[in-house]
């Protein structure tokens, strides 16, 4: 990948500078000394090549990026790099190096898509955490809202403005218990229409349920601690999935989700928090 000398550089995030590039932004490390010996490593092409896709769900916009974990894996000495110091110890208790590095990878991938949004270098970037956990800005004067999520070989950051939101994306392995899973998360009109299905589309359609759910559970700050069963995604209804966005009611207000376009294997869905 060949950089041109002339291009301007952009303002610094943390490590990284951000440099025009035709009709994208590519990240370039500052003193690339510090990490790497040139600014021209294919090792950036990973940053280079996250291009959001804009989502429309109910009222609102959503951003997504969505990447493959193993495209950004010779970037790892770098992207840790990114991470605040709390972030860099947290990445040190994972006992799973794949589970480590993916942590690496996702939170500074985030870092950096927020300080470009946010016009703002990646280490000033602070969080805080909700009663579950979900992180949120704890300067947000933009109104900015991210979820972030990862399964396999993929991963996906949603940021919409206005609106909280939620992300899931699972690998669609088939359970041996896959019945009893159903009725857990289901409700029990859900599960009725469920049986219905043919036995692929049972698959299908339950990856489906759990993704939209828990990004339902996601947006409203409740992690898994949502009852499933009390959300009817509408599965059954027509075909074994829903692909247009849909509005579910419920204790934390409404909320409109729908399904993400994702490699085949896997199963995705966003869903923002609409005013009540």
């Amino acid at each position: 990948m060949h950089h041109s000398k002339s291009r301007a550089h952009g303002p610094c995030y943390g490590l990284w500078r951000a440099v025009p590039c035709e009709d994208r932004v590519f990240y370039a490390l500052c003193n690339p000394g510090q990490i790497m010996t040139s600014m021209e490593t294919d090792h950036l092409r990973c940053i280079d090549s996250l291009q959001p896709t804009m989502v429309r769900v109910g009222q609102g916009n959503c951003h997504i990026w969505q990447w493959k974990l193993t495209d950004c894996s010779a970037t790892l000495a770098a992207l840790l790099q990114v991470l605040s110091a709390d972030e860099q110890h947290r990445a040190h208790t994972f006992l799973a190096q794949p589970a480590r590095d993916t942590f690496v990878q996702v939170r500074a991938v985030l870092r950096l898509l927020l300080a470009e949004r946010l016009n703002t270098a990646a280490a000033d970037i602070r969080f805080q955490y909700g009663k579950f956990r979900k992180p949120a800005l704890l300067e947000n004067s933009s109104d900015s809202h991210f979820n972030v999520a990862h399964s396999g070989d993929y991963a996906l950051i949603a940021v919409a403005q206005g609106y909280e939101v939620g992300v899931d994306i699972e690998r669609m392995r088939a359970p041996r218990d896959l019945a009893s899973l159903a009725e857990i998360i289901m409700s029990p009109a859900e599960m009725q229409r469920w049986r219905k299905l043919p036995d692929q589309a049972r698959i299908a359609a339950f990856f489906f349920a759990w993704t939209a759910k828990e990004a339902v559970s996601k947006a409203v700050g409740q992690g898994l601690q949502l009852d499933f069963a009390t959300l009817d995604t509408g599965i059954g209804q027509d075909g074994d999935t829903c692909d247009g966005v849909q509005v579910i009611a419920g204790e934390y207000g409404p909320c409109a989700f729908c399904s993400l376009a994702v490699p085949d294997g896997y199963s995705a869905a966003l869903a923002l928090r609409l005013a009540a």
